[in-house]
């Protein structure tokens, strides 16, 4: 049993919230767009959430942790959404926001602390024009450090692929629970250790990362008479090497309606592909819009003062927008199979009907463009949503499953050995957000409860 008067005397110096109301607030995301993970998640909590504002205190936190074998858990602003900042077996909850500080900047690479927000980073950049190359799209308040953590890619990905892309991660520096915690650096591949891996390998206070350069996007949202028509025109945008595009996003009717910014700029019936470009490259989208059938139905420059963002329409968003009108949507992440796109989604769609709204993310993998998914999915209990996942794999979809808080399980389903022997150096205890890794898990058990 943990002495937590112990605890907080030993951590007394360092803000924090101890009331249960508080901590298990702190201790969700957006895990109830899961109507299969909610009910796993939604009693978790956090025993304390600590506000760390220096190294000092970090270190302080550690050696508590490692000598009560106590779970620390940790949390950007907790825009995730399969429970990455859920302690799974209480302990301490660290909040990172505090970490908000550009460390330098060299040209093209910058170092910053990891609880910095992404629309922040971005505005300090603005002058020297370069600019983040990847954003979710809770870009004006997701940290760059849970980011990297809990996400995998988004608007930006149509160029730079994904965050786990060798080359799109340059260094960083983790805070461990060894015997004597201490902070190590990591460069080149072995940052692979905490990419992606929602902070069971340890506690990153800095990333090193290189930046993109900076253009007044245009923002634009092109309607279709059909789905098929969008998707042939977003391909056609995506595959044009001489358009400089940040995003490119496919709404099937009647997905547009479910987002208030977008819904006077659409028609029943229609399917919308959004889009940011830079200026010169937005007259080349408008001639394939116009051979394709399409209709340019919003525009926006950077001149304009934004009430509202079409990145905020994409990705995670769209599914939020959907469950903001009913509740019952629900969603799936997949990579639809190469070249047979359309094929796929006719196929499928025969059996599901509007049981199913496809939601379309062009994104580049391993050199070429690819199609990734977020479909709609009006969720009819697991069994019938385990139907449905089955036949898409069969259809030779790659799925990533939403349902799982396991980092495994919900990514490419293998175990990264990698991760596990970098965990094993740096979190002997298996005290770093324990219960998510399956790795650690068939290997030692729970061995923190």
């Amino acid at each position: 049993m943990v002495d937590w008067t112990a605890v907080d005397l030993a951590l007394a110096d360092i803000e924090s919230d101890r009331d249960r109301a508080t901590c298990q607030r702190l201790s969700l995301d957006y895990a109830h767009f899961s109507p299969i993970l909610w009910p796993q998640l939604q009693d978790r909590a956090a025993d304390r959430v600590l506000y760390p504002r220096s190294e000092a205190d970090l270190l302080a936190i550690a050696r508590v942790c490692v000598q009560e074998q106590i779970p620390l858990t940790v949390r950007g602003a907790a825009t995730g959404n399969y429970g990455q900042c859920t302690p799974l077996h209480g302990g301490l909850l660290v909040d990172l926001t505090a970490f908000d500080q550009i460390v330098w900047q060299r040209e093209s690479r910058l170092r910053v602390q990891a609880g910095a927000k992404l629309a922040a980073i971005d505005r300090a950049l603005r002058p020297s024009r370069w600019e983040l190359r990847w954003a979710p799209s809770t870009y004006r308040t997701a940290t760059i450090g849970g980011f990297f953590a809990g996400g995998s890619g988004g608007i930006g990905s149509i160029t730079y692929g994904q965050l786990r892309d060798r080359g799109n991660l340059l260094g960083a520096k983790v805070l461990t629970l060894e015997a004597e915690p201490r902070f190590v650096e990591l460069q080149g591949e072995a940052v692979q250790a905490i990419n992606h891996a929602y902070g069971c390998t340890g506690l990153i206070t800095e990333l090193e990362i290189p930046l993109a350069p900076a253009y007044d996007w245009q923002e634009c949202m092109v309607n279709f008479p059909s789905w098929a028509a969008a998707l042939d025109f977003a391909q056609a945008i995506a595959e044009a090497d001489g358009l400089i595009k940040k995003m490119v996003c496919v709404l099937a009717d009647p997905i547009p309606s479910f987002c208030k910014a977008l819904k006077d700029s659409w028609q029943t019936g229609e399917s919308a592909v959004l889009l940011l470009l830079t200026e010169p490259s937005l007259e080349g989208a408008t001639a394939i819009a116009s051979e394709l059938g399409g209709r340019i139905s919003w525009q926006r420059s950077p001149q304009d003062q934004p009430l509202f963002t079409l990145m905020e329409q994409s990705w995670n968003h769209t599914t939020l927008h959907a469950r903001s009108v009913d509740p019952v949507w629900t969603y799936l992440q997949m990579l639809l199979p190469l070249g047979e796109e359309a094929q796929f989604i006719r196929h499928i769609q025969q059996d599901w009907g509007n049981n199913l709204l496809w939601h379309l993310e062009l994104i580049r993998s391993h050199g070429q463009v690819r199609v990734a998914a977020l479909p709609l999915v009006r969720f009819e209990g697991r069994d019938r949503l385990q139907q449905l996942t089955d036949q898409l794999t069969a259809a030779g979809a790659i799925l990533f499953d939403p349902h799982t808080y396991c980092l495994e399980d919900g990514g490419m389903k293998q175990i990264d050995l990698q991760q596990l022997t970098f965990k094993e150096q740096v979190d002997p205890q298996g005290l770093f957000n324990p219960g998510k890794m399956r790795a650690w898990r068939e290997k030692y058990g729970d061995r923190t409860v």
